[in-house]
């Protein structure tokens, strides 16, 4: 195989994905997947061609790319005992990971050549590997070689344990596939065909072996008959078979560019969707789904009956999740600069940003699984409501210290629903800039307003919103201000928490506390990088609808460009038609469907954005009252995009995951407080991002030690970052 580095815009060939029709998926780089193993509670561990090993999770954000290898990964076995993966890291040494402990154990590939397969023993005390010399060695726990086996005049291509661990199959170029005991005794041997057979799987009860040759063909052996059934539908070499959990289904998968569905000998279906090898496939999901994984540098979701449900590409910052419909799904801000769709309309493609608020879509992965499809696809919306065109002019006006801007949006036939104006990030309210008018002129607005300078560095930009959500940006226009800074700047910390609901099966027990826990340790840590800390707070039955208006309408009131905004809200949070809200102490438990009193996502865009500080961090921890959490997650990342803030945010499934009593904080809380007394500091400062990167790596930690589950925060560096601490 050929190592793939793709650092021109990989793009999708036809019939590939229902967005093919106008809007091509892209991305600027990639590596073709080599293999990957199945583990245990939805996570898969992935092998890359660039040499490494990338281990995720179909049910979350997970993600962890293990420490760089020099030889191609060909092979990971999985042991559930003590939860190991093994794979070869060079010619000398193999590698084995504890996904529980995080730690690496290596055993000297000592008398033998590279390792193309492993396997664990159904007990997981012993590691099989077959080499390029046609040996068979068995390591012990401690890395001890126990049998060397001289099993092929060939290279082993693929060997594997049966379950019930009476014996272990190997495959080699010498076209034979060869039964073992456990102790190294040859049970068998079965001569294939003049070729090389590339692989192998066993049945769960383990009378049936499935192997693959390079002549395209899929033979069924009957191990104790010994009969021999070809299963010919591929046109070229095979790279891998799979049996389904209850041996009913088997799966093949090919250099021909497809995945072969069997049942009973017969071809069933065939899945095509890879512009490349596919080196493997597997059952998950129960069974009712098919993940594949090629050299197109791409894994797949397919159903049984060859329907494409979602589409990974790993990188080494994340992956990037999207479906037929043009749906995506990313796990960090940093890859949207990777993934965009370019048309032969547009060369230089749409960003992500532009169909943000209607095709994000937070853990798409699984929902995925469950759709039945027939949405409207990304490219069908963009042909029947386009986003509007967007122009940006800027007039400084060095003598007041402002910058008059003016923008032009024009209909491009999805209307006109919304217009935004950014400074260095920030949204802008339309409602406290200085002079704003808009003015229709035939199917344009123009737009007309005022901003003041800051000292440095100034960038502007506008964003229009079509009737149907698309949202187009002009390029953004930079002016450096010879400003001098202003001689005292304020953090403003507005803290909003909520223990003690209307009833009691709302209550919580540290939200208060976790607000007072913050304002101490921001304004111990604010002292000396801002002339002066002012806190305002809004707890229990202050925080009503109105009360938490008045808190941002006294910060807008006194706070200026220069200074700096952090908001902590604590208590509950719920979804109702597609907006995120947060309850509010005139929340009725008595009357859940009733949201009037709570505080939405776009009362708290308009409110943010009213406040002229530029460096703004909101921080939401809050659990689920009963709402969709996906939808609560993409409404935040909503909120964080058109706000341009920072944001941080913990909104979990569960009541229970919320809190620790061990701890005496939210699990949020916690992270904040650790990182605020020092621990996120990065270059002699603690900052908005380094605040961020420390609480995404703290959390998940703190939950899997004190909670016992898995616990993701999302984070978001839309805004401008700011030094909290020096």
């Amino acid at each position: 195989m050929v190592l793939r580095f793709l650092f021109v815009w990989v793009l999708l060939q036809n019939s590939i994905f229902a967005v093919e029709s106008l809007l091509h998926p892209s991305w600027k780089e990639s590596s073709g997947i080599t293999t990957f193993s199945d583990l245990r509670g939805g996570r898969i561990a992935t092998g890359l061609e660039n040499k490494t090993v990338v281990i995720w999770s179909l049910k979350g954000r997970f993600f962890r790319v293990l420490q760089a290898n020099t030889s191609i990964v060909s092979s990971i076995a999985y042991s559930p005992f003590g939860e190991r993966i093994a794979y070869q890291a060079d010619d000398s040494k193999i590698r084995i990971y504890s996904l529980d402990t995080d730690e690496f154990q290596e055993i000297a590939n000592t008398g033998g050549g590279s390792i193309a397969a492993f396997d664990f023993s159904p007990d997981g005390k012993f590691l099989a590997g077959g080499d390029e010399n046609g040996k068979i060695r068995i390591w012990d726990s401690k890395g001890e070689i126990v049998e060397s086996i001289s099993a092929h005049d060939g290279p082993v291509t693929d060997l594997k344990y049966a379950s019930n661990a009476k014996y272990i199959a190997s495959t080699a170029e010498d076209g034979k596939l060869r039964i073992w005991s456990p102790s190294g005794k040859m049970l068998n041997e079965y001569v294939l065909h003049n070729g090389s057979v590339l692989c192998l799987s066993i049945s769960p009860d383990a009378k049936r072996i499935a192997a693959g040759g390079d002549d395209g063909k899929v033979r069924l052996v009957d191990v104790q008959a010994g009969k021999i059934v070809p299963l010919i539908g591929h046109t070229s070499s095979v790279h891998s078979t799979s049996f389904s959990s209850d041996g009913t289904y088997l799966l093949s998968s090919s250099e021909d560019l497809t995945v072969r569905l069997w049942k009973e000998g017969k071809e069933i279906s065939v899945l095509k969707g890879h512009t490349d090898t596919v080196n493997r496939a597997v059952f998950i999901n129960g069974g009712k789904n098919v993940l594949t994984g090629s050299d197109d540098g791409t894994q797949k979701i397919f159903d049984l009956k060859g329907n494409l449900k979602t589409n990974i590409v790993l990188t080494d910052k994340g992956k990037i999740v999207f479906n037929p419909s043009g749906r995506f799904d990313y796990d960090s801000e940093t890859l949207e600069s990777y993934f965009f769709f370019n048309s032969e309309e547009s060369p230089e493609g749409f960003g992500l940003e532009t169909f943000f608020n209607r095709f994000y879509s937070p853990e798409l992965i699984q929902t995925s699984l469950s759709e039945i499809g027939g949405e409207q696809t990304l490219s069908e919306l963009y042909r029947s409501s386009p986003p509007p065109k967007v122009q940006i002019q800027i007039q400084p006006d060095p003598n007041t210290d402002s910058a008059s801007i003016q923008g032009t949006v024009c209909d491009a036939g999805g209307g006109i629903e919304d217009v935004y104006a950014y400074h260095n990030g920030s949204l802008i309210s339309k409602e406290n800039s200085r002079s704003v008018r808009m003015i229709r002129t035939g199917n344009c607005l123009q737009v007309m307003f005022k901003s003041a300078l800051l000292p440095g560095s100034n960038s502007f930009r506008i964003g229009a919103e079509s009737k149907a959500g698309l949202v187009a940006y002009s390029e953004t226009k930079n002016y450096q201000s010879l400003r001098k800074s202003a001689s005292k700047t304020t953090l403003h910390l507005v803290l909003i928490a909520i223990d003690d609901y209307p009833g009691s099966s709302m209550d919580l027990k540290y939200a208060v506390k976790d607000a007072t826990a913050i304002m101490k340790k921001v304004s111990s840590a604010g002292d000396g990088t801002f002339d002066k800390v002012v806190a305002y707070t809004a707890y229990n039955g202050q925080a009503t609808k109105s009360g938490i208006e008045e808190l941002f309408q006294k910060v807008a009131r006194s706070s200026g460009p220069e200074d700096a905004l952090l908001v902590f809200i604590a208590g509950h949070g719920t979804e109702k038609s597609g907006n995120f809200f947060f309850l509010t102490s005139s929340y009725r438990v008595d009357t859940p469907e009733d949201v009037r009193s709570g505080f939405s996502q776009q009362e708290f865009i308009s409110s943010i954005s009213k406040i002229p500080a530029t460096r703004k961090l909101i921080i939401f921890d809050t659990c689920d009252s009963g709402g969709e959490w996906i939808t609560q997650f993409k409404d935040i990342s909503s909120f964080a995009k058109t706000a341009g803030v920072c944001v941080i945010a913990s909104t979990l499934e569960k009541e229970e995951a919320y809190e620790s009593s061990e701890l005496a904080h939210g699990i949020l809380t916690t992270a904040l407080l650790e990182g605020l007394e020092g621990k996120a500091r990065t270059n002699g400062k603690i900052t908005a991002a380094s605040l961020i990167s420390y609480v995404n790596l703290r959390v998940p930690e703190l939950a899997k030690t004190v909670l016992k589950k898995e616990q993701y925060p999302y984070s978001s560096q839309r805004g401008r970052d700011f030094t909290l601490n020096e």
